[in-house]
């Protein structure tokens, strides 16, 4: 599944900074012509607001130019300082999103779910982030769980006052449903990594009806045409292979690189199943070009160099053949130990522990640089009554200014204010989880807190209610 065209769509279509006419260029993929425009408004005698700064650096990550993205969403939301919940909400969207977009699954699992759980996190942003949580799940082979997002996602698709969202939904399931029938296919009985992803998926039986109805123009219909072809192909049928090519070549010319690349790798992965290794072949022939990246990592990197060995495999080239496969097995079990130990970190824990390590996720992606070791550093020593601001900059060497300044600009509260966040986060987790069992006033102290009136003040704040109505709603 490919993270670039339904980001493209279900940002884009929603930004308050695009007229009508916009959007239908995004809804199409005219994605040159819309960066053209947004760009001529940012270049205006006004100042751009910060939707369109944010829409327009949205468009950079399409195109893979990461850090200028970083850096125009920064000064974006510094426009919206005095909006605390609406800053925090969005930092943690635009950290999410670009952790996907740079492979880095536990980051970007981390702040997707702070978006979806924040109760004040405005619904646009909300069923965002649960399209990026199927994404997210998709890479990291969770694949009964990004089914559960996506229906989560077409639930959601009704509210929205975007007439897009029913179609994304529909083409998200569907492409989730192709890639699960074509990876499950007997030719690709070798490609381990898959084969045990999709035999253990348990899936209703009844889906196909449900979902073939087709989507009606735009980029995403595109798109999801594409995925039922690969079907067609891993299923030995090639009636199909023109409009492959066709979609292939579109993609290449949206500006989106990566979105290209990955098309023709599920392009040479569906012809080997399907038993046409000369198809496969010419896919793959781009990825050996002057300047063309390899996949950087998830899935594809793996659907890579299975190709690579099944490939010479398939001309009795049994040495080449073997070498390819020894790398692709070795990374395949990285890749499940990799995924194992990001579920571990966030789904399987004690409930304290995991809502320590989702929020040290989410907040550790959106600092950067030195400023994420200070951020540890406060972290590690939580405990210590006297923790200061001054200790953690002089930690990293910097004034308690600069400390203040980085942390407000990155997730909009200063470094006092996330200490006190962090401390009644912890106190609150070991209230659900113990219960009455233990003294308010020793779990507070256990984190640094001493006074009543101050754990009554910051706790209220925070959650709306007293320690004692957590521990009542708990045990009720």
């Amino acid at each position: 599944m490919h993270t670039h065209l339904y980001f493209a769509v279900a940002a884009l279509t929603a930004s308050p900074a695009l007229s009508p006419s916009q959007v239908r260029l995004a809804w199409q993929g005219e994605f040159h012509a819309l960066e053209r425009q947004l760009a001529a408004r940012m270049d205006a005698d006004v100042p751009a607001g910060p939707d369109t700064q944010r829409a327009y650096a949205d468009m950079q990550w399409l195109f893979g130019r990461y850090e200028e993205a970083e850096q125009l969403h920064r000064d974006a939301l510094k426009a919206l300082a005095d909006e605390r919940d609406y800053f925090r909400v969005l930092s943690c969207r635009n950290a999410a999103w670009q952790a996907l977009f740079l492979q880095r699954n536990g980051a970007a699992l981390a702040c997707f779910r702070r978006v979806v759980e924040d109760e004040r996190a405005q619904p646009a942003l909300q069923r965002e982030a649960w399209l990026g949580l199927a994404l997210v799940m998709f890479q990291l082979g969770q694949l009964e769980a990004a089914w559960d997002c996506a229906e989560r996602v077409e639930a959601m698709a009704g509210e929205a006052a975007e007439g897009v969202w029913p179609a994304l939904a529909a083409v998200l399931q569907q492409e989730l449903l192709a890639q699960v029938r074509w990876r499950g296919a007997e030719g690709l009985v070798d490609h381990v990594f898959w084969r045990h992803l999709v035999t253990e998926l348990r899936l209703p039986a009844d889906l196909e009806p449900s979902l073939s109805s087709p989507v009606d123009g735009g980029a995403l219909a595109r798109h999801g045409a594409f995925q039922q072809h690969l079907r067609t192909l891993a299923e030995g049928g090639q009636h199909g292979l023109a409009a492959l090519h066709d979609t292939v070549q579109w993609a290449a010319g949206l500006g989106m690189p990566e979105y290209a690349r990955f098309l023709r790798l599920d392009l040479a992965v569906a012809a080997l199943a399907g038993g046409a290794p000369d198809v496969a072949r010419q896919a793959l022939e781009s990825f050996g070009e002057p300047g063309v990246s390899m996949p950087r990592g998830g899935h594809w990197l793996l659907d890579y160099l299975f190709c690579q060995a099944e490939l010479p495999r398939r001309q009795g080239r049994r040495t080449e053949a073997d070498a390819h496969y020894r790398r692709y097995c070795l990374l395949a079990m990285k890749r499940t130990r990799e995924q194992a130990m990001t579920m571990n970190t966030l789904v399987p824990l004690p409930a304290a522990r995991r809502e320590q390590v989702a929020a040290a996720d989410d907040i550790s992606a959106r600092l950067v640089g030195k400023y994420r070791r200070a951020y540890a550093y406060l972290v590690e020593h939580l405990d210590q009554p006297d923790l200061s601001v001054k200790e953690v900059a002089a930690h990293i060497g910097v004034t308690e200014r600069a400390l203040q300044l980085a942390m407000r600009s990155s997730i909009g509260i200063s470094p006092t204010q996330l200490i006190r966040r962090l401390r009644m986060e912890r106190i609150h987790s070991e209230l659900l989880s113990e219960g009455s069992s233990k003294n308010v006033l020793a779990i507070a102290a256990k984190w640094g807190v001493r006074h009543r009136s101050t754990l009554a003040n910051a706790y209220r704040r925070e959650f709306n209610e007293s320690p004692t109505d957590t521990i009542m709603r708990s045990a009720a």
